[in-house]
């Protein structure tokens, strides 16, 4: 049915627009959206340049291809006036319902003769009649200020039919009764927090551009996901014609573009506003109190909440709305506008600031602005203050230029100032300066009370455990921080930082039972924001411990509550989220996700490099040569291979000497460099019997890095015997340190280096071991080693008609083999089975597994099984993959 246009009215504004080019599927936001369906009013709600209408059109798309009615208008400001815009609207529900195109629309078109309300009752009686649900979206809603458009729309919300969803985008919150419509469970909001795209999307953002996915996470951290602005840097660096990932490194509120789009989107702001922010941009984080205090505008609080209400990349840094911080691009861009135009109020501000402050007892802060403008003997005065709580958050860096900037004769009466710093000494691997610091503390003891003198010692002793542990001494340090222990007379972070020495010295005893029960201080309530560093390692720790064992989801769940806890209250990029990143990153690779374990770890090398302990250090560096060697780029590789080797030189690390000289062998042997693999191996050979007296942990850990190179080189020049003999020796080797990590790759290397039935035998054992934790990579990696008959053993697996999970992950691994197209295991329930599909949508819909058996009544160890039988099926390893692959269907993608 053709429907005609009122000459006022444009036709292109109520028609749905087509998808940008190349959009990023976002399944993610889609999936809280899909969740709002039901509801009357959905709000999209973010600055300009968040994509809230990119997002629209695709729910729109989505939506219509389910069989609803959509209806949209794309509103600008000449909509303002109620004929007008409810003109509009009329015309796109016409267009989504024909049906109810009788006398009231005919009315309607002579708007000017009835009342507003009149029109909005004409237009919901005629959806009143409708069976289906119809969606009218009403796009850049924040252009209507007029209080009667207001009242149309409230109306409007206020008696809809249940069948007609509302869904606008808008850069400002509406004047609407939102607060009924949250008490009555019809309201959806999704504001910039959920707009921002995340790392995943971030690095299909760049695949989409054709860009580096080692730039991910780095692009990520400098545009806070902001979307608009990183289209802005893509397009100038492909004008610029320059290597990506070093040109967001480099990337500032210098480049021309990103200026452009901040001022013009501060343009369209009253002066007044301007400059409040302006004047804000020297704080690192505001609060209403903290801004009136440093501008002095009397309408501060004021204008304070209308940037909220605009959105204007304010991001909450707490639950409770109190404290925000600005977009570090826009700060940046205000910050060198005051410093150009005004540069004697930026210190006036400062001071400002840094009273502010130290009147609240903020002390961190106060102390930064005081050094920002060389009042540096007032900020002095306030270190002893703020100093463990830096260490506690891992900021070393700062805690260090503290010390550059102040010297000794300004913190030589500060004791608490001077033990932060020796812990930090400690935690960044200063090993020998960290216990001559403490040494030097102990010995200046005097004339303190005894109560003092044992705090003061016993912290003293703990500062020198943790150097030993971090060393990889940790049989030394395990009696030190048992003796703390005992003491409990310093308070909790030395008692907790003592508890994490003896669990890595429990650990490397293999008494691994002991490593659980090592008493923790906890306070009720607290997540880690007490103590970051010592809660990280901990988790860490405790992870590795598990990771050993091969207990995957045990391990996963502590590596990611590490690096929430840390991301949270340190920061993403901190040096205490730098830790749970490199076990992240091993886990990525183990699956075979190269290029996410490389996208977290490369913009975090240089905190790798100096915050990290021996296992995160390991861990990054195999990862990231591996990944290098594999795509053929053996000169980053090489370069890579040689900034670690100096780094366990320095820090005479032997294990990590013993992986990288285990790493150049096997370099060497995929270039076919038998004669050089072969020096690396007599170089481990020796490095081996330069250890013989240290502790066994150590030894066993050389040993095992001797006897698989050896295992590989023996391999490559045909003498089988000896590399399987070198194989079990190494399995053999593990199984006695209760290693079960190793045991898994000495039994894959069993399989690799064997054939017949021998061969089948160690790979069906290594896959059992394997499955559990999806390790696919460790199997990819043997394949330039193995004996010819490994890959056809793997394929020959995979198409077992057993039905076994053990078939399926060798699919898994087959599927990848290089010019390879497996087929799918033979199993008749490779489709979902009608319980799996109701779990899987359940997932979609973001429940938790709890929630999930709550509605099915079942165990939530039921609905786990479930879940990792569905991931399996589906060929993916996390619900986020498992959402894009439902959406992927449901679209025909």
């Amino acid at each position: 049915m053709s429907v005609s246009v009122s000459p006022r009215l444009l036709a292109t504004k109520t028609q749905r627009p087509k998808l940008p080019p190349r959009l990023v599927a976002r399944p993610r936001v889609l999936a809280q959206l899909e969740g709002a369906a039901p509801r009357m009013l959905t709000l999209i709600k973010a600055a300009a340049g968040f994509g809230k209408t990119s997002l629209a059109i695709a729910w729109a798309e989505h939506l219509a291809a389910r069989g609803h009615r959509i209806a949209w208008v794309s509103l600008d400001p000449e909509d303002d006036e109620p004929g007008q815009f409810l003109l509009y609207v009329a015309q796109a529900l016409r267009g989504a319902c024909p049906e109810i195109e009788g006398q009231a629309l005919d009315l309607i078109s002579e708007v000017a003769l009835l009342r507003p309300f009149d029109v909005v009752r004409l237009l919901l009686n005629g959806l009143a009649d409708l069976d289906d649900d119809v969606f009218l979206f009403l796009d850049d809603y924040h252009v209507l200020q007029s209080p009667e458009v207001a009242e149309c729309a409230g109306y409007l919300v206020k008696h809809a039919p249940a069948q007609l969803h509302l869904v606008l985008t808008t850069r400002t919150e509406p004047n609407l009764p939102l607060v009924r419509l949250r008490a009555q469970g019809q309201l959806c909001e999704l504001d910039a927090t959920a707009l921002r795209f995340d790392l995943e999307e971030t690095a299909q953002f760049l695949a989409a551009e054709q860009l580096g996915p080692d730039a991910a996470l780095t692009l990520h951290e400098k545009t806070e996901g902001w979307p608009v602005m990183m289209r802005i840097i893509a397009a100038t660096s492909l004008q610029a014609g320059v290597e990506f990932a070093g040109y967001v490194r480099q990337l500032s509120v210098r480049n021309r573009p990103i200026r452009s789009h901040l001022a013009d989107m501060l343009g369209g702001l009253p002066p007044e506003m301007v400059s409040f922010l302006t004047r804000c941009a020297v704080l690192e984080h505001l609060c209403a109190p903290l801004c009136a205090h440093v501008t002095g505008q009397p309408d501060a609080t004021a204008i304070f909440e209308t940037l909220i209400s605009r959105q204007l990349l304010l991001t909450p840094l707490d639950a409770d709305g109190v404290w925000f911080r600005l977009h570090p691009l826009l700060r940046g861009f205000l910050v060198q506008r005051l410093d150009q135009e005004t540069p004697d109020t930026m210190a006036a501000l400062h001071r400002r600031a840094y009273g502010w402050f130290a009147e609240a007892q903020l002390w961190t802060d106060a102390i930064r602005h005081a050094i920002a403008v060389g009042d540096t003997a007032e900020a002095a005065r306030w270190v002893e203050n703020c100093a463990m709580a830096l260490l506690k958050r891992g900021e070393l860096t700062t805690l260090f230029a503290w010390e550059r900037t102040f010297g000794p004769e300004l913190l030589r009466k500060q004791v608490k100032a001077r033990l932060a710093i020796a812990w930090g000494m400690a935690l960044a691997m200063r090993f020998d300066e960290a216990i001559a610091r403490a040494s030097r503390l102990e010995a200046e003891l005097g004339s303190a009370d005894a109560q003092a003198r044992a705090a003061l010692g016993c912290e003293c002793q703990t500062i020198r455990a943790v150097a030993l542990a971090l060393s990889d001494h940790t049989d030394a340090a395990l009696a030190l921080a048992e003796d703390s222990l005992k003491q409990r007379s310093s308070g909790p972070w030395t008692t907790n930082t003592a508890a994490n020495v003896a669990v890595i010295g429990w650990w490397k005893r293999a008494e691994l039972e002991r490593c659980y029960h090592v008493p923790w201080i906890s306070f009720p309530g607290d997540d880690g924001a007490r103590n970051v560093v010592a809660t990280t390692y901990r988790l860490c720790l405790l992870g590795l411990v598990d990771d050993q064992q091969l207990h995957h989801q045990a391990a996963t769940r502590q590596f990611g509550e590490a690096m929430r806890v840390a991301s949270a209250h340190a920061g993403p990029l901190s040096a205490a989220a730098a830790q749970p990143a490199c076990l992240l990153a091993q886990e990525l690779y183990d699956q075979g996700r190269a290029d996410e374990a490389e996208a977290l770890l490369s913009p975090r090398l240089p905190l790798v490099n100096a915050v990290c302990m021996i296992e995160c250090v390991i861990r990054a560096y195999t990862v990231l040569v591996r990944v290098n060697v594999a795509r053929g780029a053996r000169e980053a590789a090489e370069r890579l291979l040689e900034g670690a080797t100096q780094l366990a030189l320095s820090r005479r690390w032997v294990r990590l000497e013993a992986r990288l000289l285990h790493e150049r062998a096997r370099m060497a042997l995929r270039a076919g460099l038998g004669e050089e693999a072969a020096s690396f191996v007599a170089r481990l050979q020796h490095l081996r019997a330069t250890v013989q007296d240290r502790q066994s942990a150590l030894v066993a850990e050389v040993q095992a890095e001797l006897d698989q190179a050896g295992a590989l080189a023996h391999q490559a020049r045909g003498e089988t015997t000896q590399a399987i003999a070198l194989a079990r020796s190494a399995k053999a080797q593990a199984r006695a340190h209760r290693n079960r990590r190793r045991e898994l790759e000495a039994t894959a290397l069993l399989a690799a280096l064997q054939d017949g039935p021998e061969a089948e035998a160690a790979l069906r054992e290594a896959l059992a071991l394997a499955e559990g934790s999806g390790h696919v990579q460790l199997f990819l990696d043997l394949l330039p080693f193995a004996a010819a008959s490994f890959a056809g053993q793997l394929k020959a697996l995979a198409h077992k008609p057993e039905g076994t999970a053990l078939a399926g992950f060798a699919h898994q691994i087959a599927a990848r083999l290089p010019g390879e197209r497996a087929a799918p295991p033979a199993r008749a329930e490779l489709s979902l089975s009608p319980r799996e599909t109701d779990i899987l949508q359940l997932l979609v819909s973001g429940q938790t597994n709890k929630a999930i058996a709550r509605q099915l009544n079942v165990t939530p160890e039921t609905i786990k099984t479930h879940i990792k039988r569905i991931f399996q099926k589906l060929n993916v390893t996390n619900r986020s993959q498992a959402v894009s692959r439902y959406y992927q269907n449901r679209l025909g993608g």
